[in-house]
């Protein structure tokens, strides 16, 4: 048998006896890598298998029919594929009565519309990441089992209890609710993504070593399993084959660290080593549930663990996490200690005891247990370089000595995760800016897991109300236990797809007059309307989905308060006084999405269709700057009705209509429209309505040859 049947076998509740004196040798790789000296087969799964994690999903293809994420990587992405994340990525929970193994998650969409949240839920789990899982695995129950205390019979007020997945000994998850690796990641995909599998070929598991009864099939129209087997058992080798990250070599503060973390007594929890049979493997913790105290109560009771207990955390490659703790409330592993209660009460009490300086020492000693090397505080890896200019993610020419360190300095801040005592929320979308304008680059687009959420109240007369708070806004997160606020009155939700902020400084650079000449409000030309969006003050409003900001600097304005619920005095007060310039700096210099070469025959069929349709007529194809420079957007920057006539839609900033989106990068930007309902651009194209309805027919009367030309012209933006 192979390698990876080995490792799929020991993925189960196993018993192996064999052990070493001192920590398994041959564990260790950089994060992201596999565990050393796994043979080609293995290799090629996993890789095959990473390939699966960064997939995404779409509803066609089983995303849905409710879900959190459309990839594994949305959730797994820090600092590399397979990790934890930040608090934007928690995944809610609501309590209601007790569950075998299933946690009570919470979505916050619907492939199909936005998901209504009555009763938001006031708290998220953290996503745990799966460097050296498979160990994990393979740890003997009898191991787990000796360590465990519910009694207290040594009255050291430390107790630790099993938990079980029908009979079989858990160790996955927050509560330690799934017995297997097959079965948790079959869950999260079903959990989190609303995406099927069916069992692993007794090939690589037999059926006895997984107690999960999943579902097969959904509600949704994709077939199912959504996920093939063979797609499934690549994802199970990159999960149970990433290997835990490397401790730092010893210093002698790290040293005397290591002997306090075990006189503060924190290893009767995080036991240094569990016996495995590749010999001691150290990854901090028991497996057990411990009562962590009222203060951290989830609400949720899952197998025999009850709202206040949860599995011990393992340590390694904690030098790469944060924020921490279930639900993200500690910013700093000093916060995370001093929160421990119950049965870490006595030991958060001895470290907030210690001198200054052998606390320093035992964090030290934490943040040495591996992926030290990598920034806890945002995704890109320490000195990334700057792309090259006019790449995804560079600037649009070549930058200077002191340009070029403004532009690394604003791209830092638009990457950081903002802590709480950073002036983050207390409601808010996303931690840093990077949470949603990722894609193909920082700077760029998002996925619809990172979509906005507007709602309000539509009444029998088809007339709209605004919420009570006067916002539309429903933040996806709260602080502090905090839930955003959601009218009870609300009965219509609608998601914002995350544009691109490419070329950014172009689009700001674009004259009022040449905005306002294009508008035809009265329609003069029986064609389309156009309506300029006048924001209070009488500046032309360019950016967002109703033209609601003017400028850049408003744009990052708002993103900041609405967004992260940070005000720039508080960026300011968290980052240095140039952070919000740095930002803006950065944004502006930021090149616009490069357009791909088509034969020359085809991009002029292709033009001649776009203006044949009358596409042309709202999504202009150039504008210039004040300086004369050409912005190749494709977009009027006015406003239009695009949807049926009495479609129920959202009226912001007194409107229903939308500015029309530029088109330049469309290939990376999917899904589409302003509620990324639309899976193709072809899809889109077929929804417009209203201004648009005749365009929409002109293109479904073309010839077969003049669509294609049409689409692939699109496709090259």
């Amino acid at each position: 048998m192979g390698f990876v049947a080995i490792a799929f076998v020991a993925m189960a509740d196993t018993v192996g006896t064999r052990t070493t004196s001192s920590v398994a040798v041959s564990i260790f790789a950089p994060l992201g890598e596999p565990l050393p000296g796994i043979d080609s087969e293995a290799r090629v799964r996993f890789e095959r298998g990473r390939a699966v994690a960064t997939r995404r999903f779409l509803p066609s293809e089983g995303l849905g029919p409710a879900y959190n994420a459309t990839s594994c990587h949305g959730c797994h992405e820090k600092p590399v594929t397979g990790g934890a994340a930040s608090r934007y990525r928690g995944a809610p929970l609501e309590q209601h009565s007790k569950t075998e193994h299933i946690a009570p998650f919470k979505h916050h969409f619907t492939a199909t519309s936005v998901e209504p949240r009555e009763g938001n839920p006031r708290t998220a789990h953290l996503p745990l990441p799966f460097f050296g899982v498979g160990l994990l695995a393979e740890i003997p129950a009898e191991e787990i089992i000796s360590r465990a205390d519910p009694s207290d019979r040594n009255h050291d007020g430390i107790r630790g209890k099993v938990n079980f997945e029908r009979g079989f000994i858990g160790r996955f998850g927050r509560k330690a609710q799934m017995s297997t690796l097959r079965g948790f990641v079959r869950l999260a995909l079903l959990d989190q993504m609303g995406v099927t599998t069916s069992p692993v070929p007794p090939l690589y598991m037999r059926e006895r070593y997984s107690p999960a009864e999943l579902p097969t099939s959904d509600a949704d129209s994709a077939p199912d399993p959504e996920l093939g087997s063979d797609d499934l058992t690549n994802l199970l080798a990159f999960v149970a084959l990433l290997a835990p990250p490397p401790p730092d070599a010893p210093t002698r503060e790290t040293r005397a660290g290591e002997e306090t973390f075990r006189a503060a007594g924190c290893t009767s929890c995080h036991v240094p080593s569990l016996r495995g049979p590749r010999g001691p493997i150290p990854a901090y913790t028991d497996l057990l549930l411990h009562d962590m105290g009222q203060d951290m109560a989830d609400g949720v009771v899952v197998g025999e663990a009850n709202e206040r207990e949860f599995r011990t955390t393992p340590l390694w490659g904690l030098g790469a996490a944060g924020p921490y703790l279930h639900d993200g409330r500690a910013d700093t592993l000093d916060e995370a200690i001093r929160a421990h209660g119950g049965e870490g009460l006595r030991a958060a009490q001895t470290y907030a005891a210690l001198s200054e300086r052998e606390r320093g020492a035992l964090l030290a000693f934490l943040r040495s247990l591996g992926g030290s090397g990598y920034r806890p505080d945002g995704l890109l890896p320490k000195n990334a370089p700057v792309p090259a200019a006019g790449a995804p993610g560079g600037p649009l020419a070549a930058l200077s000595q002191a340009e070029r360190a403004r532009f690394v300095r604003g791209r830092d801040v638009f990457d950081h995760d903002f802590r709480r005592s950073e002036g983050l929320g207390p409601f808010f979308n996303g931690d840093a800016c990077r949470s949603c304008h990722f894609d193909p680059a920082i700077g760029g687009a998002g996925p619809s897991d990172v979509d906005v959420v507007r709602h309000g109240i539509l009444g029998a007369d088809g007339v709209f109300e605004l919420p009570a708070s006067g916002d539309t806004m429903a933040h996806r997160f709260g602080l502090a236990g905090r839930s955003p606020f959601i009218d009870a009155k609300a009965n219509l939700f609608e998601r914002r797809q995350t544009p691109t902020i490419f070329g950014a400084g172009l689009v700001d650079a674009i004259p009022e007059e040449s905005i306002r000449a294009l508008a035809d409000a009265q329609d003069r030309d029986g064609e389309v309307r156009g309506t300029v969006s006048v924001l209070a003050g009488g500046n032309v409003g360019r950016f967002g989905w109703k033209g609601q900001m003017a400028s850049l600097s408003d744009f990052v304005e708002d993103a900041f308060t609405n967004e992260l619920g940070l005000p720039t005095s508080e960026l300011a007060k968290a980052l240095g006084p140039s952070a919000f310039d740095d930002v803006v700096y950065f944004l502006g210099k930021l090149a616009p999405p490069m357009r791909r070469a088509l034969p020359p025959e085809m991009a002029a069929r292709g033009e001649a269709a776009f203006s044949a349709a009358g596409c042309a007529s709202c999504h202009t194809p150039m504008l210039r700057t004040r300086a004369g420079e050409p912005v190749p957007l494709f977009s009027d920057l006015l406003l239009h009705d695009v949807a049926p006539k009495n479609a129920p839609l959202i009226v912001q900033n007194g409107t229903r209509s939308f500015r029309t989106p530029p088109l330049w990068g469309l290939p990376s930007t999917a899904p589409y429209f302003h509620d990324g309902m639309s899976e193709t651009i072809e899809a889109a194209i077929v929804r417009h309505d209203g201004e648009a309805k005749r365009s929409r027919e002109r293109y479904g009367a073309m010839k077969e040859d003049d669509r294609a030309a049409l689409l692939a012209l699109l496709h090259s933006l």
